[in-house]
């Protein structure tokens, strides 16, 4: 695991100089699929992060269900927007699949999916139930703005290890 680690660090120092930048951190990232992204932190798909209590905002995950709660889903989506200089507006765009205006409960699935995120189809309807606010089955930019503003994402990084 120790050599895995080195090569991973050898491969983004690409100056040589013992550090990784920021640039070619958020690149790895943005092209590394975040199963490969989560066990390089020392989280598995469906466990509980490494120092997380189950349940807690953004850090844990649901035992009963093997899942994250509607809570740390969108606490996570928060933080990979962060972490990528993605305005939250952004982030609408990107998960509305169909690019209609609206995030559609598909949308909604298509997008964790693409994240691999861990979550139940069921903790995604919930998720998408409490953005919809006018009980249409649609998701407006301001709810998702608004749900985002709540999320704790420094919480999410923090747990990461990817803030002190």
């Amino acid at each position: 695991a120790e050599a895995d680690v080195q090569a991973f660090f050898e491969q983004l120092d690409e100056s040589k100089s013992g550090h990784i930048s920021k640039d070619a951190w958020q690149r790895t990232m943005r092209d590394a699929h975040a199963d490969t992204v989560l066990k390089s932190r020392g989280v598995a798909a469906g466990e509980e992060p490494v120092g997380g209590e189950a349940g807690s905002g953004g850090t844990g995950v649901n035992e009963s269900e093997g899942t994250a709660p509607v809570g740390s889903v969108s606490d996570t989506i928060g933080a990979l927007l962060v972490w990528n200089e993605l305005t939250p507006r952004a982030g609408y765009e990107a998960f509305d699949a169909d690019q209609d205006g609206k995030i559609s409960l598909e949308d909604l699935r298509s997008g964790i999916a693409a994240l691999s995120l861990p979550v139940a189809d069921s903790t995604v309807e919930a998720l998408h139930k409490s953005m919809d606010e006018k009980g249409d089955g649609l998701v407006e930019q301001d709810a998702w703005v608004r749900m985002l503003a709540r999320a704790q994402t420094e919480d999410v990084l923090r747990s990461r290890g990817i803030l002190p």
